[in-house]
């Protein structure tokens, strides 16, 4: 039984209840990643899943709490009894849910503790949050695989040069929503990544005295790194 084993379950169990599932979320270059954040009637649900409970894992969903409406830690569900002393008083104290899966042929989640809401939270957490992100990785996965700003950048770098063939990579950096702050610094850095083939699906061709952009085909577009970011 693996992180992304117990994850999924948990995943199954949110949207069972109508929860719309972010998995792997990042708000911003260098920030910790949330295993899980769900989203309902504009309340947030983030949830950090581990194979045990231990103090990095209430570290973690600590540092949520200022950013969610509700934060929970999942975990494997024990054979002896229920949490109980330091553990158990901590999540009560910080209002932290914890959810434990039985995990078998069928799986079984049980709320043993429930999160407290917090009202008032900040919002980078929610407006960070893309649609790609509810599938583009699993939660929990073992590859350190996750959705970035970068990534969501070259999809619609690809979009509107497969949509302006030739296009120069001017017009597109204006024409396109990009992650950095300015269109200069924008040009800048893609044309340098494009240069080295790290955003796959683009090439670019000299027309003249011109460069331009075209689309190449290719049957599985994965970015370098979210270290272009």
């Amino acid at each position: 039984m693996t992180e992304a084993d117990l994850a999924k379950v948990v995943v199954e169990w949110l949207r069972e209840m109508h929860w719309t599932v972010y998995q792997e979320v990042r708000i911003s270059y260098g920030d910790c990643r949330a295993d899980i954040v769900s989203v309902q009637n504009n309340l947030l649900w983030t949830i950090e899943v581990k194979k045990c409970l231990s103090l990095d894992l209430l570290d973690q969903a600590y540092g949520w709490v200022p950013l969610s409406h509700y934060v929970s830690v999942a975990i494997p569900k024990r054979r002896r009894g229920i949490i109980q002393g330091v553990a158990h008083h901590i999540l009560k104290e910080f209002g932290i849910g914890l959810i434990q899966i039985k995990y078998g042929t069928e799986y079984d989640i049980t709320e043993t503790i429930q999160p407290t809401l917090h009202r008032k939270i900040e919002s980078r957490l929610l407006s960070s949050l893309n649609e790609a992100q509810q599938t583009y990785a699993q939660a929990g996965n073992a590859n350190s695989k996750f959705w970035t700003p970068f990534k969501q950048t070259c999809q619609e770098l690809r979009r509107y040069v497969s949509e302006h063939p030739g296009c120069s990579l001017k017009d597109c950096i204006d024409s396109i929503k990009t992650h950095y702050h300015s269109t200069s610094t924008a040009r800048s850095c893609m044309a340098k990544w494009l240069r080295k083939g790290i955003i796959e699906g683009i090439e670019i061709k000299t027309e003249g005295k011109f460069l331009r952009l075209h689309s190449k085909k290719t049957d599985d577009i994965i970015e370098a790194s979210a270290t272009h970011d």
